[in-house]
């Protein structure tokens, strides 16, 4: 079986869901008996892809406009001759020149969420390839999604497609099981919050909530991972409220993330809306009790493990931190169950699903 993974999010994401989404199916498809893998691109942005596949291409670590996206795809497509025609093609992203690059018996599309048909206000005007997302479910002969939830959501917004619609789940990767001690510096005693920070990702609700019990906890801090250095609107919200020197936002590597993670007081991932919620199955794995918002995807992939809070209330988020972060044992019995809950979720078996996928899609 011939299978190609189009190139869009390695021109794009430098790391990322959905690079390592494609760059752990990659490995594993690469690594399968019956499958030849085809990569049809010689420069990557994404860290994950090179690592697995450091002899097939180069990593461009520029951060340059010009090399990335369209512009690293014209390159790609001059120095690479256009793949024979495969049994099966799968596509990692929605631009549209994409979506009949590649010559194949059959096209598989995974949808990550529906955040911008249920949430347009949130997509500005211009380019952008979710407008093309419809075509390509169109277009394909099967669809995978990343929870129920999406395919629940999917299915609200488009109605039943004419063609099956799976679920595949993604992954956790080993290294958060057993954690090491992180090269970074962080505060003794933190809660943690992880990637972006803005619009349906609900930092507000977290710092809000910090502000209200800061003065009842005085060696809290708070630990943001990802999503960029703080904006002026952040700081200057810190700086109001007398915190500034007990925020910190930090870029962690992908060896001392775990370690991170095994570290905090709690994670809290209080976003509006996922197409999954990796970091709260992360965490999981971790040992770290986990405060997620009461909204479907997060309930789903928490599967009764974690404190949920309402993601417009700060106070009740603040009365579940204060039980969390004070002198209170650790729930032992609940920490262990919830690392058995991320041990169901490997990519390996995210890798055996698609593969079924593939054969039945061939098979129809």
């Amino acid at each position: 079986m011939r299978v190609l993974i189009d190139p869009q999010a390695f021109l794009v994401q430098r790391v990322g869901g959905v690079s390592r989404l494609f760059a752990e199916l990659a490995k594993g498809l690469d690594r399968s008996d019956d499958v030849d893998l085809v990569l049809p691109l010689g420069l990557t942005r994404t860290e994950y892809l090179h690592r697995y596949f450091p002899d097939r291409m180069r990593l461009v670590e520029s951060d340059s406009r010009f090399l990335r996206g369209r512009a690293l795809g014209a390159v790609n497509a001059v120095t690479r001759l256009p793949p024979k025609p495969v049994d099966i093609v799968h596509s990692t992203y929605y631009w549209p020149q994409y979506k009949n690059a590649y010559r194949a018996r059959k096209r598989i599309t995974t949808v990550f969420d529906m955040i911008p048909e249920l949430m347009p206000e949130l997509h500005e005007p211009g380019p952008n390839p979710h407008r093309s997302k419809r075509d390509y479910v169109d277009a394909a002969d099967a669809i995978v999604c990343i929870s129920e939830t999406t395919k629940a959501d999917l299915l609200s917004c488009w109605g039943d497609p004419g063609k099956p619609v799976h679920v595949a789940y993604l992954g956790v990767d080993s290294t958060f099981f057993s954690p090491r001690p992180p090269v970074v510096e962080l505060p003794e005693t933190y809660v943690l919050f992880v990637g972006m920070r803005s619009t349906y990702k609900n930092f507000t609700l977290l710092a809000d909530a910090f502000v209200e019990m800061a003065g009842a906890s005085p060696d809290l801090h708070l630990v943001a991972v990802g999503g960029g250095p703080f904006d002026a609107e952040e700081t200057e919200f810190f700086d109001r409220h007398g915190l500034s020197d007990r925020v910190h936002q930090m870029r962690v590597s992908d060896a001392d993330l775990p370690g991170v993670y095994a570290g905090a007081a709690c994670l809290v991932f209080a976003s509006r809306y996922e197409g999954f919620g990796l970091p709260v199955l992360e965490a999981f794995a971790a040992r770290c009790p986990v405060i997620v918002a009461d909204t479907p995807c997060l309930v789903e992939v928490a599967g009764g493990l974690a404190t949920v809070v309402s993601p417009d209330d700060p106070t009740q988020l603040a009365s579940a931190l204060k039980a969390l972060v004070g002198d209170v044992a650790p729930d032992t019995t609940r920490l262990d169950s919830a690392q058995s809950r991320a041990a169901e979720f490997t990519w390996e078996r995210m890798v055996a699903e698609n593969l079924a996928i593939y054969r039945q899609t061939l098979d129809a």
